[in-house]
């Protein structure tokens, strides 16, 4: 299957080449990013405390393109025994005056959601989430988009090949944009834990600078463990000052819920200073069980392409028997772009 995908990739790419003499001249753009530990209540530094780390590359002409993203130590999305985890490396190409789109490889696709604004998230899956694959969307009318992404079958046992599809949809109004997405996954684990899942949002413009992000999940692995995720996200920019809020609420057997606020201050053209804080029950972005956390954070931004980010995080990490821990941490963040 491998080596299939590698030849299938191959000749998109070709495809490209061949005719990218008429295309826009190619860009090509390199990107890094990473956040370490640098100290904690426990003394850990660096590695040894937990780091996040990626490198990317894209090309792109008019019609064609591939990209890549690796992360090195990163187990979400490893395959197989490998140490590294490739998040996506993935070869697209357009037809018919880019009326349709083709894309072929290991994609994160997410087209028909909606993310939020402080954590960038969602309440639902993307249509392609790191996964082996081959992709065909249409945009038949401005504002309309319709996809479909078939999983490459993977040798699991109790693997039910008929359930590896994705399908998507988003159409774009003036002040409305309409998301829909319903995916097949089969787990592997058993043919009745279907990872089946319906997810719907939209991004309401009515108020001039203050869109809201309503977005519903359904997550259908099995009858008795049905989860409903429900996601609020909205943002307000005044000025130099902008305020966000995320606030998700999950039910699955017992309720749970989870709040993120963010305001940051753009000092001048370089420096932003900034504070998150969050409250809740269940995990949710930098809530990793629960509590709370108080996170404030400076930010230097060289041009626009690079970003140094420093802060101070104190939380709380609860057991779910009220019994909850404080912690300290300070992390470093950066990302940069060529």
């Amino acid at each position: 299957m491998k080596r299939a995908l590698v030849v299938l990739l191959a000749l998109v790419m070709g495809a490209g080449l061949l005719f990218a003499a008429d295309q826009a001249p190619a860009k090509w753009t390199w990107y890094l990013e990473g956040n370490f530990l640098l100290w904690d209540q426990d003394g850990a530094v660096g590695m040894d405390g937990g780091q996040y780390t990626a490198y990317g590359v894209t090309y792109a002409e008019t019609d064609f393109g591939f990209s890549a993203l690796v992360e090195p130590y990163s187990d979400n999305f490893v395959d197989g025994a490998s140490t590294a985890g490739w998040r996506n490396i993935s070869g697209w190409y357009k037809l018919f005056n880019n009326m349709l789109k083709v894309t072929v490889g290991k994609d994160r696709i997410g087209d028909y959601r909606a993310t939020t604004y402080v954590e960038g998230g969602g309440a639902y899956t993307r249509i392609a989430n790191a996964e082996w694959g081959f992709a065909l969307q249409a945009y038949p009318v401005k504002g309309l988009s319709a996809g479909v992404f078939v999983k490459f079958p993977e040798a699991q046992t109790a693997q039910d090949y008929a359930n590896m599809l994705g399908v998507g949809a988003s159409y774009s109004m003036d002040l409305l944009t309409f998301n829909v997405v319903f995916r097949t996954m089969d787990s592997g684990a058993s043919p009745a834990l279907k990872e089946n899942e319906l997810g719907v949002s939209a991004v309401i413009n009515a108020v001039k600078g203050l869109p809201i992000m309503l977005g519903y999940g359904l997550s259908m692995y099995d009858v008795d463990a049905m989860k409903h995720n429900i996601l609020f996200s909205t943002k307000y920019t005044m000025d130099a000052l902008s305020l966000a809020v995320d606030a998700n609420f999950v039910y699955q057997t017992a309720a749970a819920y989870a709040v993120e606020l963010e305001a940051k201050y753009a000092l001048n053209k370089s420096w932003t200073a900034g504070v998150e804080l969050g409250y809740g029950n269940e995990s949710y972005g930098d809530m990793t069980l629960g509590g709370f956390f108080v996170w404030p954070w400076l930010q230097l931004s060289v041009g626009s392409a690079h970003t140094l980010k420093l802060g101070f995080v104190l939380d709380t990490d609860g057991d779910g028997a009220g019994a909850d821990t404080l912690l300290w941490n300070i992390p470093f963040f950066y990302s940069m772009s060529f």
